[in-house]
């Protein structure tokens, strides 16, 4: 074993080690018990409120943005911060979605939570990764070629792991401005992997120029320097019966990320995807990112942007082993642990920054879309206007007919999308 990979798993092993000495295992022990049983069963997802398909496709035209989760960790993580927020109505589709014509597999299960006046849509891939079937590429797509579900963002969300276990920590959050995929568009050669042309890295902000996410994205982080979100979560204990109010401490950081087909488990691998981005300062990697990016930019013609949380470093997989071979005691289940730490520090980013910014991120195109038609069918917020109008309207988006139009109108005043006074429908969003 080189010296430079004895140093590397020796950061990390002393990181794990820092972490597991500190209050923030108490933290992930509260995380993991939130989500999982003893027999780490996935407990939380089967208190779920579970609802007809047909319903919780309804609520489609009320779907802001959407999150998309790739391990179950990630995706009950979520679901259970998102359980803590007030008013939330956190609900599952009694099926999982079929996205592929002629088969069920690789049906994504699908959640809906409620944020102020909208819904966010939350897909939890089959697999991981961006290619595989019923992976981010195919739930993007599904999404686009939804068309009721008209999103302003398409979020990809969970774990990664970090670059520097010397000057990053388990929990950080990283959401990238820039995206570096090492297993496409690369050459790999015996110097290692280098980059054909930089049109297959993507500089997110370069897609969506008008979007104005992305200033957003930068301000929340406080840029390159990062910045430090605190909040406090119920927590369940290791019974399960009570619950514990839990503060949490995190680092939020906007910079670059590699991203690529595989988990990276190889320091020699990490090197050579650091050396392939041109030593600029990349925080980490995932594996979702790319797809999702590309997908959105030229299929979808949506934004997206990425939140994930450090769980691990790209070595030492068997942490666990690492930690008995110096006798340092360690909990069972160490690496979902970690994720489970790392995933709740990721949603409650993702709130905060959903509810900073909410005004912004969290409003229905069709609104926009009625308040940019000029003429007496522009409908603004003040505005009181007749049911045919906004009939009418909601028959150019969606491009259907008036029977469905009707159904769509219900929902939004049923949701109070509209308000219905006697001097007609009024937006209430």
């Amino acid at each position: 074993m080189s010296l430079e990979k004895n140093t590397e798993e020796k950061q990390v092993v002393d990181c794990v080690i820092k972490f597991l000495n500190s209050d923030k295992q108490n933290l992930m022990n509260y995380c993991y018990s939130s989500i999982r049983s003893n027999q780490d069963n996935r407990y939380f997802r089967d208190t779920i409120n579970i609802v007809n398909n047909d319903e919780f496709d309804s609520l489609f035209p009320l779907v802001s943005l959407v999150v998309l989760t790739a391990n179950k960790v990630e995706c009950d993580s979520l679901n259970y911060v998102v359980s803590k927020q007030k008013g939330n109505d956190l609900k599952k589709r009694k099926e999982a979605i079929k996205i592929f014509e002629n088969v069920d597999w690789g049906a994504p299960d699908a959640y809906l939570f409620k944020m102020h006046s909208v819904y966010i849509l939350h897909l939890h891939a089959y697999e991981t990764g961006a290619n595989t079937p019923g992976g981010s590429t195919d739930l993007v797509r599904f999404v686009s070629n939804n068309p009721f579900i008209k999103p302003l963002c398409i979020i990809s969300f969970g774990i990664c792991y970090g670059r520097d276990p010397h000057n990053q920590n388990i929990g950080d959050v990283l959401i990238p401005k820039k995206l570096y995929p090492w297993s496409i568009g690369q050459k790999i050669g015996d110097k290692g992997l280098s980059i054909k042309h930089d049109n297959f890295n993507f500089w997110l902000e370069d897609k969506f120029p008008g979007s104005g996410i992305y200033p957003i994205l930068n301000n929340f982080c406080n840029g390159e320097d990062g910045r430090i979100l605190t909040d406090s979560i119920e927590l369940k204990k290791e019974n399960r019966k009570n619950e514990k109010k839990c503060v949490f401490s995190i680092k939020v950081v906007w910079g670059s990320m590699s991203t690529g087909e595989a988990v990276v488990s190889s320091q020699k691998a990490k090197k050579e995807i650091q050396e392939a981005t041109n030593n600029e300062k990349e925080l980490g990697g995932e594996m979702e990112g790319y797809g999702i990016a590309k997908e959105c930019i030229y299929y979808a013609k949506v934004p997206c942007f990425i939140v994930k949380a450090i769980c691990d470093w790209g070595v030492c997989k068997d942490i666990d082993k690492k930690l008995e071979e110096k006798q340092v005691l360690c909990p069972e289940n160490l690496k979902d642990r970690l994720q489970a730490y790392a995933a709740f520090c990721a949603s409650i980013a993702l709130l905060q920054l959903l509810n900073s910014e909410k005004e912004k991120l969290l409003s229905l195109d069709i609104i926009k879309w009625m308040g940019r038609q000029r003429g007496k069918n522009s409908i603004k917020l003040y505005d009181y206007v007749k049911k045919d109008v906004i009939i009418g309207n909601i028959k150019k988006y969606y491009r259907i007919d008036e029977k469905i139009a009707y159904k769509i109108l219900r929902t939004f005043t049923e949701n109070n999308i509209f308000k219905v006074t006697e001097d007609g429908y009024r937006i209430n969003i």
